[in-house]
């Protein structure tokens, strides 16, 4: 399957946090930050505090980021500090919705500091609620677990949507982390070096198909299909495409679903009715497709009715020789969609298309 990774990194550190639920593939996007600067970097809170500050230090020749601060309140329930990294984003629209997160990085503090996974999406700072980790007086410390697959936020922001959309119509996620101290008025002095971060997409979908356009009389080149991934057995669309077909009918697209597969695979081409071919599996990279499509919907309502006989019917006799050919007449539609042969003309062989698969249905 394959796996396409947006990948930050800043290089340096002591202590190591390890959150990770997805090996970093070939082709990752990586950003590197080895100086760890405040100018990389934007730093909000919420709850009570006497006073705080964020700077960059340097122990052994590393750089850290450090925050320091003084509570007045239990750090859970009060207080919190987001932190932004102000690298590029990663788009889901574009790199595809995600499927995983893989986190880790080189932290320093006190005692009984904690420090979170988070995203920032429109300005909203969610936590991951997984990646919760309690660094106690320096001591190096693993943890594992965090993906999309089981989410659980908090979101630290005073308002916005309760959780991140990382679906493809999500909008740019950004990464940083929250902080937070066990204990009441007591110093927070905490140290981050090191922040990896990988988005792991849902796979892009190859779709290899071989369709039949039934009755048509010359080539299918370059005639447009739609092509839509469905979520096997139920109406929730994971993605679309279209594409054209060759000579011989055949045809390769790309989607970004919003899952992985299998999936339903619905095709669809101008006056043929829809296909839908259930459950199909990835075997070599591929989802491979194979089907027929019935003749006859002028309309593009996906069945074949009195309506699309009208409109053959108004049109019966043109062809491609008269002007309005392509035109589209008072009743939206042109003389050239009743050419179901696609001969370049209207004849008593489109009628006897229509007239055999009359009553027919696309599927859903």
């Amino acid at each position: 399957m394959n796996t396409r990774s947006f990948r930050h990194f800043v290089n340096v550190g002591l202590a190591l946090l390890c959150i990770s639920t997805a090996t970093e593939l070939a082709g990752a996007t990586n950003y590197y930050d080895q100086t760890f600067t405040l100018s990389d970097w934007e730093f909000t809170y919420t709850g009570s505090i006497t006073s705080w500050y964020v700077d960059r230090i340097l122990y052994g020749g590393t750089a850290y980021y450090r925050h320091n601060h003084i509570y007045l309140a239990d750090t859970f329930a009060g207080y919190r500090g987001c932190n932004r990294w102000k690298v590029p984003s990663y788009d889901p629209h574009t790199l595809g919705a995600v499927a995983s997160i893989a986190y880790s990085a080189r932290v320093m503090a006190l005692s009984n500091d904690h420090v979170r996974l988070a995203v920032f999406q429109n300005g909203v700072c969610y936590s991951a609620v997984q990646t919760d980790f309690l660094v106690p007086n320096f001591n190096i410390s693993y943890v594992t677990g965090y993906g999309p697959g089981m989410p659980s936020w908090t979101r630290e922001s005073p308002s916005g949507p309760p959780n991140p959309d990382f679906s493809t119509s999500g909008s740019p996620l950004q990464v940083g982390y929250v902080t937070y101290k066990d204990g009441t008025g007591t110093t927070h002095d905490f140290y981050i070096t090191q922040l990896s971060v990988t988005f792991n997409s849902v796979p892009v979908a190859t779709v290899n198909g071989s369709v039949v356009l039934e009755d048509m009389v010359v080539a299918p080149t370059g005639q447009v299909v739609s092509v839509q991934l469905f979520s096997p057995g139920t109406s929730t669309l994971l993605g679309a495409s279209s594409t054209t077909l060759t000579a011989s009918g055949m045809f390769t697209t790309t989607v970004l679903p919003n899952d992985t597969g299998p999936y339903d695979i619905r095709i669809k081409s101008d006056h043929w009715l829809a296909k839908r071919v259930p459950s199909v599996t990835e075997s070599g990279g591929l989802y491979a497709v194979s089907t027929g499509l019935t003749n006859g919907d002028i309309d593009g309502d996906n069945q074949i009715t009195i309506f699309d006989y009208s409109v053959l019917s108004t049109y019966f006799d043109k062809s491609a020789s008269d002007l309005d050919w392509n035109s589209v007449g008072a009743n939206g539609y042109r003389p050239s969609d009743a050419d179901l042969d696609e001969d370049g003309a209207v004849t008593i062989y489109d009628y006897q298309i229509l007239s055999t698969n009359f009553d027919k249905i696309g599927d859903s």
